[in-house]
């Protein structure tokens, strides 16, 4: 898992035993990454999802995409999509920020996530690609953004009303920024977390475009 991290964004970042341990112990939620054989090979694919000590879903590697993309955990792979109906992708590159803020009113909790990254311009099979316009640039970034942000919004849909467990890590920025909150109503995580307004934004910018821009 951590050879691969930089390569695909749809495998989860590593987990230790200790973690695991503590949030079976605690009888905390969490997802782990599913192990699966093909050929003689193990690969990875998929995560199930625990909480309370049990199995109560499992992700698909969209899902853990979609995951990674909302904690701000993703360190490369691709973002696919379409372009005037023809196939676009782009390849992220780095992180380049990642602010998260929570606000209360009253018990109702506010999640406010925000990332940006830099990506490379891969594949755009538009026959009137111009990667060497900046109009059209940010023209590609809107669209690579609008995917992730609406993959993003499956998975807090799924989160929130399929599994109502919050696996991806959020609480801890709860905890930091709202200790007194937490402290009084850290048994009821899961419930909160699933009534909670969750708002995300990610920003994209295009920062290299290999061999595209064939179009002066």
């Amino acid at each position: 898992m951590k050879d691969n991290e930089h390569r695909t964004n749809k495998i989860l970042p590593p987990l230790t035993m200790g973690k695991v341990s503590s949030s079976l112990q605690s009888d905390g939620s969490f997802a782990i990454q599913a192990v699966d054989i093909k050929g003689k090979k193990l690969i990875l694919k998929g995560a199930g999802v625990i909480n309370n000590s049990k199995l109560v879903g499992v992700m698909n590697d969209e899902d853990i995409a979609a995951l990674n993309w909302l904690n701000g955990m993703v360190k490369g792979g691709i973002i696919e999509s379409v372009h005037h109906g023809k196939p676009l992708s782009v390849e992220v590159l780095k992180r380049t920020r990642r602010k998260i803020t929570t606000k209360l009113n009253g018990d109702h909790l506010t999640i406010n996530v925000k990332v940006g990254y830099t990506v490379r311009l891969s594949e755009d099979w538009y026959s009137k690609e111009n990667s060497f316009n900046e109009t059209y640039l940010k023209e590609i970034e809107r669209i690579a953004e609008a995917e992730v942000e609406k993959d993003v919004e499956k998975i807090v849909d799924k989160l929130q009303h399929e599994y109502k467990t919050g696996v991806a890590g959020l609480f801890l920025y709860v905890e930091n920024q709202h200790p007194k909150f937490w402290e009084k109503h850290k048994q009821k995580w899961d419930e909160i977390f699933s009534k909670a307004d969750i708002n995300y934004q990610v920003d994209i910018r295009i920062i290299d475009f290999g061999s595209k821009g064939g179009v002066k």
